[in-house]
Parts: structure tokens; sequence; C-alpha cells
């Protein structure tokens, strides 16, 4: 459509057509603007109560055919668009979908027609849209991405974390109570990004919002707040946000590998001058600074392979602090016995095998690789414990030995099997899988990653066993226990890549 078409259509329409401020606060009701000037502030009508607001603080110019209003703060104290600050006396073009504040930090409303215009481009943007740019969903929405206007491709990357390392709260919460709770962690930052950017880094955010996945915040609303942070530094940058669990979640370098095979025009990356700076870095509390909540962003820099920085490090030039080591790292191989003592496995015994292990611990693999010739039993897949007791009483009378695969945790769902073993004449040997938690929460997520047919263990029932958890003894019955080193091997030569990353964040 050309502008005239457009002036034309507007000014057709322009009778019908309303313009109002929806406000982002249940608590602040919506305010219809009339076409011409509008002066807004402390009133019945905003029920804004607040003395840092003035009576009258900002004033709305509304031109309803062509769809634009011209806002100037009156007030004393500064009003915002789109995260930036426009103080007393400064002017601003809006369009529709800008987010305002009457008074910078309070008070958020979104400008609104309805209907909403047809803007082409060659109609003059605001000077605020200068570096308003494209947003992109890949991943079947899990990876979102939105690349502001200016940004070019390099092989330099300068990587960072949002929350806690470009912004923090303005509320001094450790989780923003909204999407206006924000404001830029350090004075230096805007300055310290502009000048990456004249030396040609290319400027890119990674962050995982699991909350919009569990439907805590509104994804357009987290959109909204990235286009304010962008405008507020007035840097190009690339920002990739991580919705939900999977590959692209830190500390996994799903989002580096999209930005690399399709974010950055074919340019290779060079890691040996690229680097990621994030707050999730696992220092330990120190005086009043709380402890990292996560190692991700440093293990992500390490699965990518690029130098590692804490935001005090990179932008305020601190020196480095001790940090814990994640509890288990995939790349540090130990090469013990398969069992602890020596025993063997033949199907020929006539025993019972009670595995005991958390889930993730490598039971079922196990069983696989090892106990072949086995009638394997897994109370899950047949529905309940007392189906898996029918079923083994079943083969015990036809003379087969079998493993029961279950987590066996307490002495009592151990107890049971015990007594139909040796009801039977069979013995009954008990392998325990000598895994550490952190392998554990390491294979949970590898499980999570390559096998969908594995539902995700809930923390909290995981912490339930941990706690039901108690060794196992030769007083119950059994006629053996033994230690179970898991040995890993893989179905591909990928799935054994994927493992050797760090795919938990602690």
């Amino acid at each position: 459509m050309s502008l005239a078409k457009f002036l034309k259509k507007g000014s057709a329409s322009s009778l019908n057509r309303k313009c109002s401020l929806k406000s982002k606060q249940l608590e602040y009701p919506d305010i219809v603007l009339q076409n011409g000037l509008n002066a807004l502030g402390r009133s019945r009508e905003t029920q804004i109560r607040d003395s840092f607001c003035s009576k009258k603080q900002i004033e709305l110019n509304v031109k309803l055919e062509s769809c634009e209003v011209s806002m100037k703060t009156v007030g004393v104290n500064a009003a915002s668009v789109n995260g930036l600050l426009l103080n007393q006396g400064k002017y601003c073009l809006l369009k529709h979908g800008d987010i305002i504040e009457m008074v910078y930090g309070k008070f958020p409303y979104e400008l609104t027609f309805d209907p909403e215009p047809d803007y082409e481009q060659s109609i003059k943007k605001p000077k605020l849209e200068q570096t308003g740019g494209q947003w992109d969903s890949v991943d079947n929405g899990k990876l979102v991405i939105y690349t502001t206007g200016g940004v070019k491709s390099s092989s330099k990357i300068a990587g960072f974390d949002v929350d806690g390392t470009i912004i923090t709260t303005k509320s001094g919460r450790v989780f923003p109570k909204d999407t206006f709770d924000w404001e830029i962690l350090f004075p230096e930052i805007p300055k310290k990004l502009k000048t990456l950017h004249e030396d040609n880094y290319k400027i890119c955010f990674f962050t995982n919002q699991s909350g919009i996945a569990k439907g805590k915040i509104k994804l357009d609303d987290f959109k909204n707040k990235v286009k304010a942070i962008t405008s507020r530094l007035q840097v190009p940058v690339q920002v990739f946000i991580a919705i939900g669990d999977g590959f692209n979640r830190k500390p996994v370098p799903g989002m580096w590998q999209h930005l690399s095979d399709e974010k950055n025009d074919g340019i290779e990356i060079d890691n040996s001058q690229s680097f990621y700076v994030g707050d999730a870095a696992g220092r330990p509390e120190a005086g009043k600074k709380r402890k990292d909540h996560s190692l991700a962003d440093r293990l992500f820099a390490l699965n990518i392979g690029i130098p590692f920085f804490t935001p005090e490090e990179h932008f305020l030039k601190k020196s480095s602090v001790p940090f814990n080591e994640p509890e288990f790292d995939p790349h540090k191989e130990t090469k013990l016995p398969l069992f602890d003592p020596p025993t063997k496995v033949d199907s020929k015994y006539k025993e019972v095998v009670v595995l005991m292990g958390l889930p993730g611990s490598g039971k079922s693999h196990f069983t696989k690789t090892v106990m072949k010739g086995y009638e394997i039993l897994n109370a899950d897949t047949l529905g309940s414990v007392q189906a898996c007791l029918n079923k083994c009483e079943q083969f015990l009378r036809s003379g087969k030995s079998c493993v029961i695969d279950n987590t066996n945790v307490d002495v009592e769902s151990r107890k049971k099997f015990i007594t139909l073993s040796k009801n039977n004449g069979f013995k009954c040997r008990c392998f325990v899988m000598n895994t550490s938690p952190g392998q554990i929460k390491h294979n949970l997520a590898f499980r999570q990653l390559t096998d969908s047919k594995h539902s995700k263990i809930n923390t909290m029932i995981l912490n339930t066993m941990k706690k039901k958890f108690t060794s196992p003894s030769t007083s119950e019955g059994f006629d053996e226990i033994v230690k179970v080193n898991v040995v890993c091997d893989f179905d591909s030569v990928e799935h054994e890549k994927i493992y050797k990353m760090f795919l938990a964040d602690k």
C-alpha cells in the first residue's frame, strides 16, 4: 500500500478509530484518548495518587488520521517510552504498540489504536524506533530471537546473559515482580557495549525464560521488555530466548549453535576472540551477596569452548572470585571395575537380582547391556508393584531368573521380592547403583534430551526418594550386596557428544 493510499484509508476510517492507553497493571484503568491534545497525570481519571506523578505529568497529541501520537513530559519527574527516559520538556513520536511509563519505572501503559494501523515503511519511523528490529521463532516456538536494527554478523561474538548481568530488579527482589521491574545493572554497561560494537563485535544476549513456558510470564510482555532493554542500551543486539527445557536451555549450547548455523550469515565464529558473561557462575555466598543460583552461565561457556567472565569481572574489572565446581564433570572418565566386590552374572544361577538406585542412576542401561538372559521386570511398565510381583512369581515357577528394575530405595519395597525369591527356592542379590547425585542429575538431563519416552522427573519426587533411601543389608535376607559402577556406551556418536557436555546447571 502506498503512503497516499494509506493516508486516504486512515482518513476514511479515522472517525471510527479509537486510541487508548491500555494499563499494564490491574489496579489502574485504561484511558481513552481524544483526537487532539490530552493532558494526563495524577487524577480521578487515571486513579494515580502517587505524588511523584504531577497532576499534569504528560501531554499526548493524538492524530487519529495518521495513527500517530506526540508525547511530551510536562511533570518534574521523567516519563519513559520503550524504556528510554523522557525528561521534562522533551518530545517523542509514538506509534501503536509503544510502551510508556507515566513516571519512569511506574504506571506502564501500552498505546493502542483500534482498528490497528497498517504502517508502511514509507511512513517515517519515530526516533525511538530506529533500533527496532525483527522477531523470529524456531524449534516450534522453543527458541525466540529478536534482532535489532544495525546488527552485523562477525567472527567475534560478545555474549551476555540478561537477568543479573545486563539488568537487575528495581525492586531489589531476586525475581522481578513484573516485566517492568528492571534497570541497567551497572552504569558502565551501555558504554562498554558501545565500545564492543565499535570494535566489530557482534553483541548477543542469551537468556533462559522457563517462566514463559510455565505460563507465569506472557511472551508478548517479555517481548516488550526485551525491546525496552535494547532501546535503552542504544546498541545493536541479537537476543536469543530459550523458552522451556531442551537443547536451547543453558548450559546446553543450542542457542549458540543456532547463532553459528543460522544467524551469522555464514561467518565462522572465532572462539578465541569471543567470550561470554553471566551471573550464574557458581559463586558461594560472600558477606551480603547471595550465592549464585546455579553454574549455568559458566558451564554454557565451557560447553562452547570460549572464555567466561562474571559481570563484575567484565564491566567493573574486578578480580575473579572462587566458585564451586560442578558436581559431575562428564569429561572425566573414571576407570572403575563394573562390580565392587567382583562378582559374576549368570541367569542359570536361578536368582532374583533386586536393583537399587534413584531414577537416572543407570539401572535400565545396566540391565540392557549386562543382565542378558534375565527376565527384566519394572513396576512402571507393568502398572504396579503387585503386577511386578505376580509376573516375577510366574517366571520363578518356570525356573527363570529375574531382575527387578525398580528404585527399591527402602526396606519394605525390597522385602517383598526377597520373600518371593526365598519361597521359590531362588537366591536373592542386591545390586546397588554406585552413581553420584551429580551424575544422576546429568543422566536425567541427558535422558530428557535424547529419549522422549521418559517423562521428566519432578525434583520434589526425587528428593522424597532420597529421604527414603536406606542402604541395603544382608540382614534383610540378601545373599550378596554388590555395588555397580555404570560404564557408559552410546547408541550413536551424536549421543556421546551430548553426554560429554555439561547438561545439569550445578
